[in-house]
């Protein structure tokens, strides 16, 4: 994990709605930040995208619009998109993942995630090359990205795209 890194400070904020100065005095100066908010987001909603799908995609719409007024031009933004993420060859995390629950997701997950690792890893994000890829993306320039899993924005990478850059 990042904890004890010199170079790393790591904050757990829950509450998108109230930044207090403390928060805010712990931002101040950093190089590059990773948003992390879990799991599905989608510009572009269907009729079966999930709730969390459409508010998430709705704030990296925003977000972006934002990074292109002249008050916020030094807000670089990118915006990853992992498939399931498998920490499984990531021992050094293993200690902060909770424990499955109930029963069928602890003898489930690990079962599909073992078939997924022989059948089609490219369905996967391993843990420490999605880690390694966020913090590189974080500390770059912030220019738009192009190939492979990233959209016409140049700034939303798919699982393909982050597979890429890791070298997968």
């Amino acid at each position: 994990m990042a904890e004890g890194h010199s170079k790393l400070r790591v904050l757990l904020h829950t509450d998108f709605t109230q930044y207090p100065s403390e928060v805010l005095e712990q931002l101040k100066g950093a190089t590059g930040c990773v948003w992390a908010l879990g799991e599905g987001a989608t510009t572009t909603p269907g009729r079966f995208t999930p709730f969390f799908g459409r508010i998430k995609g709705r704030i990296e719409a925003e977000l972006q619009q934002l990074s292109t007024e002249p008050a916020y031009a030094g807000l670089k933004l990118y915006f990853l998109r992992p498939a399931g993420v498998d920490p499984k060859f990531h021992e050094e995390i293993h200690p902060w993942i909770p424990k499955l629950k109930p029963a069928g997701k602890a003898v489930g997950y690990p079962m599909a995630f073992a078939v997924l690792r022989t059948v089609n890893p490219g369905l996967l994000s391993p843990t420490r090359e999605l880690g390694r890829i966020l913090v590189e993306l974080a500390m770059s320039d912030g220019k738009q990205l192009s190939g492979a899993g990233i959209d016409a924005d140049g700034r939303t990478i798919s699982n393909l795209g982050m597979r890429r850059l890791a070298g997968l």
